[in-house]
């Protein structure tokens, strides 16, 4: 067996609360590559996986989890929040599990939409912990991801939640959601090119590792795709004999009688943005399913399944994308009357477009004709070095050229956040170096190299530096960019408003979330 983690003996003798849970969880954060594209180190990960699972007797809980499993390239984790309101609307007791966190570690295992507490993440790593190092060889416990779902599923199995949502965390097929061997329904998002190193260079490649969470007789859903991807998907359900559904358009259901009928396609949801619907359709149809499995014991269950069939939208199924929520994606947060951020936290060219066009329609029906107000648009961008900028950005300068937005200024700054920490590092940016940040402005540029420049900003960028124009600057770090916002002479221009849009990296998107909260939890 091969085991992800061996865990320092700094960790002998901690005390079992949760700020100590969480620094033991920081050495599980793997600083090694996941794998070959051969899945070599994946696969005998994901085999490892199994005795964990046997050592906190979770094979014999999983059907009493009643699983609804995600993958997809995206949209996955907004789809899973869209499941876990509905089937909380309509009286279950939930439990879901994401990743990655914006702001705390806790908000990858929430019961009820809520991350669980302190107190109840800290019980349940150190029973986890203990149970898994007393098992396993020279005390050795999985690497981070692996861990938490373990850690998730023995958290909803001790809840007894009638509901699971489970959120794919890469793949499919060897990703450590895939343990549970029958969900009650599965769903695959839209699909696109991501973590191509371990999926593959295709989209057929990379969808047959999506289809691996596809198990025989479980139905499930998926929504329009490209031709290459759908036929991987069939091909894959064909083979493991899994009924493969393409999910009813969310505007072709009519409204609930109870809430006064007529057609759903003007009624607004939680999630912003046309794509987001396409989510919306892909979750009605999840839950749909679910309740068709196990859910028909409770006496509205039926009437529900009736009217879904019947093509009516159940109220408690309008009321679950209504309530809806997932910050950090499609997300508006007004600071004050004279900024407004955009957040999204898309990090593939297919959902740059999507966060692209989101973005001109939101701030497009801000800016009412014959209003006093100047608005101006404004970007802070980062992505992961692993990432091809001009994949993302142009994409996101495409549309905006063809929408005719315009943005003003665009700051590239790194997350004070990390994908190899669980801490956030505050103050300046860790890199001793702002080569990637450089890289990234000079992108932008050359996407920008016809427009007309803008003046120079009424106060200087928050770092002088000669590579600096008045399009564009790096800044270094989140904290000061938006330090430098907040300082922005508006008393001079007190009816300009800017519209800020924050995309690229979900760290980055969440170390913005956690300077706009000051610390607040989500």
């Amino acid at each position: 067996r091969t085991w992800d983690v061996r865990v320092s003996c700094r960790n002998e003798g901690m005390a079992d609360d949760y700020a100590s849970a969480v620094a033991a969880l920081d050495e599980l954060v793997s600083q090694a590559p996941r794998g070959r594209r051969d899945g070599a180190s994946w696969s005998e990960s994901f085999a490892a996986l199994r005795a964990c699972a046997h050592a906190l007797h979770l094979p014999e809980r999983y059907d009493g989890l009643r699983v609804v499993h995600v993958a997809g390239t995206k949209g996955k984790g907004s789809v899973c929040a869209m499941v876990e309101s509905i089937l909380r609307c309509t009286g279950r007791r939930t439990g879901m599990y994401t990743s990655p966190h914006l702001l705390d570690v806790r908000e990858r295992i929430r019961i009820e939409g809520k991350p669980v507490s302190e107190a109840q993440f800290a019980k349940r790593f150190w029973h986890c912990w203990h149970t898994i190092r007393d098992a396993a060889p020279e005390g050795g416990v999985p690497a981070l991801f692996r861990f938490l779902t373990l850690m998730a599923m023995h958290t909803f199995a001790e809840e007894r939640v009638d509901a699971t949502v489970l959120e794919v965390g890469l793949g499919g097929r060897l990703d450590a959601t895939n343990i549970v061997p029958a969900p009650k329904v599965c769903g695959i998002t839209a699909i696109g090119f991501d973590h191509m190193e371990l999926l593959g260079n295709t989209l057929s490649a990379i969808a047959t590792e999506k289809a691996g969470i596809l198990k025989p007789g479980v139905p499930a859903y998926t929504v329009p795709q490209e031709k290459e991807a759908m036929e991987a998907l069939k091909r894959v359900a064909e083979d493991v004999q899994a009924p493969l559904h393409l999910a009813k358009p969310l505007e072709s259901y009519l409204r609930d009688p109870e809430v006064g009928g007529g057609s759903f396609r003007d009624v607004p949801i939680g999630l912003q943005g046309n794509h987001q619907r396409v989510n919306a359709s892909l979750a009605v149809s999840l839950c749909h399913a679910w309740e068709e499995s196990c859910g028909l014991t409770m006496p509205t269950s039926k009437r529900r399944c009736e009217m879904l069939a019947a093509g009516v939208l159940p109220r408690e199924y309008e009321e679950g994308l209504r309530q809806a929520s997932w910050p950090g994606r499609s997300q508006v947060v007004q600071e004050n009357e004279s900024v407004t951020y955009y957040l999204d936290g898309a990090h593939t060219a297919e959902s740059m477009d999507a966060c692209a066009q989101w973005f001109a329609d939101a701030t497009s029906q801000v800016q009412v004709p014959g209003e006093t107000h100047v608005y101006e648009r404004w970007m802070v961008f980062y992505c992961k070095k692993d990432r091809d900028p001009a994949r993302l950005l142009l994409p996101l300068a495409t549309r905006f050229r063809a929408r005719e937005i315009d943005v003003r200024r665009a700051l590239f700054v790194a997350p004070d956040s990390s994908v190899t920490t669980l801490t956030t590092h505050a103050g300046p940016s860790r890199s001793s170096t702002t080569n990637w940040e450089r890289h990234l402005q000079a992108t932008w540029e050359t996407l920008h190299e016809n427009h007309s420049p803008p003046p120079p900003p009424k106060v200087p960028w928050p770092v002088e530096d000669p590579q600096n124009t008045n399009h564009s600057a790096v800044v270094p770090s989140v904290a000061n960019a938006m330090e430098w916002i907040r300082n922005y002479p508006f008393k001079e221009r007190p009816k300009k408003h800017l519209q800020i849009l924050v995309t690229g990296s979900l760290y980055l998107v969440g170390d913005a979330l956690r300077v706009l909260r000051r610390g607040r939890p989500l």
